[in-house]
């Protein structure tokens, strides 16, 4: 969650070498520094009641840096881990690797409750608390992600499908990995069916208070599903595909970087069904929400996002983004390369898009307008628009933080972005 939060490319805080501090911190507890005012800060100070619940993926809940110090005044099932251990309560695993407490919840459930369910009680639960002022209520599932677990209820439908297919569990190979090209791992249908339900619910509660008339709600996703591996063997356990688009989670190819968004603002006059050519991404969402709500902007804080509010309440695609949009993927120092995705950054600058693979020395250029699958590599003809796209990719990681950067966040102790596990000397 942390670029819709923020407004702010994660790079700027220094992502691409952030493994530096997860080699030293031992884990993933790098957070937003706590000066800046977020998206959650900035709709309380507008007199909003804020409240977070399910994944939040920096900052540790049980430390700063967490919801409640972004300015959300209710936290609820938020760690600094990416996924839970298990999708059914008490959401822990006896044999995993790695013993981890489980999301904070406000209560306790019965054993086999699916995390997706409680958290969705828990959202309505709060709008219920809210629901006499204007608010903002975020609720950022575990599902769909790693481990793939579902209701048997909601797999058996899936698995009746796929046995209906003559062949299953289809890939091609790609950049020296494998990725599904099939749709048909019955156990992700299931955990997409609870996603499903569960935004129902949360819209059949906004009408049941009154209050689907004048509340805002937004549908998307942080990033495409995961879809390779190195091994042809592991595909019956990749979960999902993102064809015709190109790979998925961990790639830069538009199977890993073009993902849903729906937003839903029926007292803005929406242009009813309509779809829009604007180019997003998550640090947009910050400024966009705001303009929604009718609140001021705050550019020194959402310093990369723009409002495509204009987007959504008219037929127009909203302003024109006066740069490029920019991606960069790393491995870490503790990961496995498991899903064959290589160090890369890329940008998109209206219809080019160019991928720089920086380990292989390759870089590919694609014209998005023509080729949104990402088949036919235009490079070698077209070669003075990538050497000046990569002149603007250099430009843009000159940015990123630096060794400087880390050392003085380390110094800093419990009053930096990196989190030292408690007695580690820093």
């Amino acid at each position: 969650m942390g670029s819709p939060v923020s407004g702010h490319e994660l790079e700027k805080y220094g992502m691409p070498n952030a493994f530096k501090c997860q080699k030293k911190m031992g884990d993933y507890k790098m957070r937003l520094p706590l000066e800046r005012t977020s998206m959650g800060g900035a709709f309380k100070l507008n007199g909003y009641r804020t409240g977070y619940h399910g994944k939040w993926h920096f900052g540790d809940a049980s430390g700063r840096g967490s919801p409640l110090d972004h300015g959300f005044e209710v936290s609820i099932g938020a760690t600094h881990k990416g996924s839970v251990q298990s999708h059914f309560a008490p959401y822990t695993n006896p044999d995993h690797i790695k013993q981890v407490p489980p999301p904070p919840m406000s209560e306790p459930r019965p054993d086999g409750t699916y995390m997706a369910d409680h958290l969705t009680d828990e959202t309505i639960g709060t709008i219920k608390k809210f629901k006499n002022d204007p608010f903002l209520v975020v609720l950022a599932h575990y599902a769909v992600h790693t481990p793939i677990e579902a209701p048997e209820d909601l797999v058996d439908p899936y698995e009746k499908k796929r046995n209906l297919l003559d062949e299953t569990d289809q890939f091609t190979h790609d950049h020296n990995a494998v990725y599904r090209t099939s749709q048909d791992h019955a156990t992700y249908g299931g955990m997409m069916t609870a996603v499903d339900n569960s935004l129902g619910r949360v819209m059949q509660a906004l009408k049941d208070m009154g209050l689907d008339k004048n509340t805002t709600v937004v549908f998307t996703s942080d990033n495409g599903g995961l879809a390779s591996s190195i091994k042809e063997k592991n595909m019956p356990d990749i979960p999902t595909t993102n064809h015709p688009y190109r790979h998925g989670k961990t790639w830069l190819y538009e199977g890993g970087v073009r993902v849903p968004l729906i937003v839903h603002a029926p007292d803005r006059k929406p242009v009813e069904g309509g779809e829009s050519a604007f180019l997003t991404t998550g640090t947009d969402m910050y400024p966009t929400l705001l303009d929604l709500a009718g609140l001021p902007l705050q550019p020194n804080d959402h310093v990369d996002g723009i409002s495509f509010a204009e987007a959504v309440t008219t037929k127009r695609d909203g302003s024109v983004r006066k740069k490029p949009l920019f991606w960069h993927f790393g491995i870490g120092p503790n990961e496995k390369e498991g899903r064959g995705a290589v160090p890369c950054s890329a940008l998109l600058d209206g219809r080019w898009k160019l991928l720089d693979f920086i380990d292989e020395g390759n870089r590919e250029l694609y014209d998005i307008q023509k080729d949104p699958y990402e088949k036919n590599d235009v490079s070698n003809k077209f070669p003075e628009i990538r050497k000046n796209l990569f002149i603007k990719l250099k430009q843009w990681r000159k940015h990123w933080a630096d060794d400087d950067f880390y050392k003085k966040e380390l110094e800093k102790g419990e009053d930096g972005i990196c989190v030292a596990p408690e007695g580690m000397r820093i």
